[in-house]
């Protein structure tokens, strides 16, 4: 008897990860259409070495004339602006450890990016610039005042008539995207091993924790995304797997850094974001 009980244990805890890790219905899904067939230039078309280094309204701009999606990042300043920038702090592109979220937007204004004469940009500019030429990934940063953050950058995105998609790695920015824009296209950032941001705890083990459930996709439950992006080059969880077979997501590939990757990834994904070449597709 107490192998019937193991035995039902078993089959009840492998529904409820299916249950946790399911996608969007397919049939509910909002069209994927204008999304596919497009190649997506991480941060924009960018060289940090140039007069457009990544996340600037020139790598935006050379994108949508060029005919690539974008992918890009928000954020606030201090002052409640969304802006674009990847990264929590200036350190790595203006050589100073100050943070984006402690900084008013005129005082980030004065900082200039991998040496060229470009400030981040808010991202009501960068809309502008783009002016729907291309189709978006907005990639919600949980770095931190995660509801503000998606809030204000969703009532930029209503006002907008261009093709966008919205993705994060913080399963409740994307319950809230859900929640407010039931009818756009959202995907849940994942790779093997996720970094929990934005949760506010310190403790190893319950970080580790949380980071292999978030590699396994089991807060799908949460905002039923519609796409996974996944980070190509690491080895696919159980989670993912199942996730794919059972649900077929819209599989997106972040981010292809090598010529010699991009062939066979863009067999296996349905979108992939690139950056540091040109996919030979493209080329015109």
């Amino acid at each position: 008897m107490i192998y019937l009980y193991i035995a039902a244990a078993l089959i009840l805890l492998l529904a409820l990860f299916v249950f946790m890790i399911l996608p969007r219905l397919k049939r509910s899904r909002p069209d994927s259409k204008p999304f596919l067939g497009v190649y997506y230039a991480h941060r924009g078309l960018h060289r940090n070495s140039s007069p457009a280094p990544e996340n600037t309204l020139p790598a935006f701009e050379m994108a949508a004339r060029a005919g690539y999606g974008i992918e890009l990042d928000t954020q606030l300043t201090r002052d409640g602006q969304v802006v674009v920038l990847h990264d929590e702090t200036l350190a790595r592109a203006c050589g100073t450890d100050r943070k984006i979220g402690e900084l008013t937007y005129a005082e980030l204004s004065q900082f200039h990016l991998f040496g060229s004469y470009e400030h981040v940009p808010l991202f009501s500019e960068v809309l502008s610039v783009v002016a729907g030429r291309v189709p978006l990934i907005v990639e919600l940063k949980s770095h931190n005042r995660l509801k503000e953050t998606t809030d204000k950058t969703l009532d930029l995105l209503e006002k907008y008539s261009g093709v966008y998609c919205i993705e994060s790695f913080h399963p409740l920015m994307l319950l809230r995207v859900r929640r407010r824009m039931p009818k756009a296209l959202r995907g849940q950032l994942s790779s093997r091993r996720v970094k929990p941001d934005g949760i506010g705890i310190k403790i190893p083990a319950v970080v580790s924790l949380l980071g292999v459930m978030l590699g396994n996709l089991c807060f799908n439950f949460l905002a039923r995304p519609d796409f996974i992006a996944y980070r190509y080059d690491t080895a696919k969880t159980v989670g993912l797997r199942l996730c794919k077979r059972l649900g077929a997501p819209i599989m997106v590939a972040w981010t292809v850094r090598l010529q010699e990757d991009f062939e066979k990834t863009a067999k296996e994904y349905n979108m992939v974001i690139f950056e540091g070449f040109i996919p030979p597709a493209m080329i015109k």
